[in-house]
C-alpha cells in the first residue's frame, strides 16, 4: 500500500510538509468568510474566489478538528486512499493547487 496516514499535526508537518503548508494556506480564506443565503454559496468579504477541489467543493482549513489525514503516494492510489477515508468516517477531499497531489481529511 502506498498511502500515508497521519493522526498528529506535528507528524504531518515532518512527514509531508507540502500538505501541511497547503492546509495552513487555506486558513487565509476562512477568516473573512460568510454564507450568502440568497445564493446558497460561500464568499469572503473581499470577493475573492474561494479555493475548490477538483469536484467543486470549497476547501476549508483542515487542521482544526481532524482525526486522520490520508495521503496517497500518487494518482494511481487516489481511489484506494479515498476508500480508506470513507471507511474511517466523514471525510473531505483536498487538491493541492498547481500540483496533482490529493489528500483526504477525516473529522
Amino acid at each position: 500500500m502506498s498511502t500515508g496516514v497521519y493522526t498528529k499535526i506535528k507528524d504531518l508537518e515532518i512527514g509531508d510538509n507540502e500538505v501541511f503548508e497547503f492546509g495552513n494556506w487555506l486558513s487565509n480564506f476562512n477568516e473573512d468568510r460568510k454564507w450568502v443565503s440568497a445564493e446558497d454559496e460561500y464568499e469572503n468579504s473581499e470577493g475573492e474566489e474561494l479555493p475548490t477541489n477538483r469536484i467543486g467543493e470549497v476547501m476549508e482549513y483542515p487542521w482544526e478538528e481532524f482525526q486522520y489525514v490520508i495521503i496517497p503516494e500518487g494518482n494511481d492510489f487516489n481511489v484506494e486512499a479515498e476508500g480508506i477515508a470513507s471507511e474511517l468516517g466523514s471525510y473531505k477531499r483536498f487538491d493541492i493547487e498547481d500540483s496533482d497531489r490529493v489528500f483526504f481529511v477525516i473529522s
